[in-house]
């Protein structure tokens, strides 16, 4: 990983070095860290694309703003392997942001790559997230697609009662199914990762979806540092599985569904609602606020069942846009 030093005020590049400046040793750090924008994750995952940096922006010796970027295909992709990708800020006041933006162009244009994509979190990872939005519009970014993303907010529910009180009431009687078939939920313990992943490998395999990380990289990602990856099934009383997932906290406040998914021939006893039951009291009991359902889409293409199954759980759904300016 390459580390960039850019001062905000001069619009140019004054380092470029492979090992942390010294200078920002010395800086204010803005805003906690997620985990998909910690040096560990992105050192783990700079052998999937061309480079990847860390860019420090200066503005009158303060460091303002910290992101991260891959070089992949000649494109300076935010994220490159990731779902999403934040920019931290010390301060949000819009003349910063576009001048962090205006300073990503400059060092794309420095390192002679064609474009630039970034997909920006939902709105619920980052509160000022609308003036990004506008000041990439401004920058001459245009909307390359954008995906709808569900989630489920833990704090609009006091507890399992008044959840049962908001979904409709196909949701309660397929949680009902489960409840007769006398399914049970368990976690598992962290060497058994591998469990769940089966069940999820076989649900992409019988619905002909692609499954993106392999068992190995799941395993990679769950023993870098800070990581808190969980996984989890659903059985019946022999032990059976039925359905899995596996989640990871992102932020102290939100965890998010990696995978999940049944098997087939378990279906008609509805697994998947007694799992997402389960979620929600677990993270719920953790002090989540949020459980990050991810998208029901991909390249602004929607699966429609797959998101009126999330509606139904009772999930909310907010936007995910990706971004794209071509330099050359």
């Amino acid at each position: 990983m390459q580390f960039i030093v850019f001062d905000l005020a001069l619009n140019e590049i004054t380092e470029i070095t492979p090992e942390a400046p010294k200078i920002v040793n010395n800086l204010q750090q803005p805003t906690e860290e997620i985990f998909y924008e910690s040096d560990d994750f992105h050192q783990y995952h700079e052998k999937f694309c061309d480079g990847v940096y860390k860019v420090y922006n200066i503005y009158h010796k303060k460091l303002y703003g910290v992101y991260y970027f891959g070089l992949k295909e000649n494109t300076l992709r935010m994220p490159y392997s990731a779902p999403f990708s934040i920019f931290y800020l010390r301060e949000s006041q819009l003349f910063i942001i576009d001048n962090i933006i205006k300073g990503l162009k400059s060092i794309a244009t420095k390192l002679k790559v064609n474009s630039i994509q970034i997909t920006l979190s939902p709105d619920f990872y980052f509160d000022r997230l609308s003036e990004f939005h506008i000041m990439l519009q401004e920058n001459n970014f245009f909307v390359h697609y954008s995906d709808i993303n569900h989630f489920l907010d833990l704090q609009q529910f006091r507890d399992i009662q008044s959840y049962f009180h908001y979904v409709p009431y196909s949701t309660r009687r397929n949680i009902q199914r489960g409840e007769k078939a006398n399914l049970k939920f368990r976690e598992l313990p962290c060497d058994e990762i591998d469990k769940a992943y089966e069940i999820i490998a076989l649900n992409r395999t019988e619905c002909g979806y692609p499954l993106k990380m392999s068992l190995n990289h799941v395993k990679d990602v769950q023993h870098i540092e800070k990581t808190h990856m969980r996984s989890f099934v659903v059985e019946d009383s022999t032990g059976q599985n039925y359905a899995a997932a596996i989640t990871m906290d992102v932020t102290d406040f939100i965890s998010q569904v990696i995978y999940w998914g049944d098997i087939r021939k378990y279906t008609q006893d509805r697994p998947m609602y007694k799992l997402c039951v389960e979620l929600f009291l677990y993270f719920k009991n953790k002090g989540k606020q949020i459980l990050d359902i991810g998208p029901s889409s991909e390249f602004g293409k929607i699966n429609s069942g797959l998101s009126e199954f999330k509606r139904g759980l009772g999930c909310r759904s907010s936007l995910k846009y990706t971004y794209k300016c071509t330099l050359m």
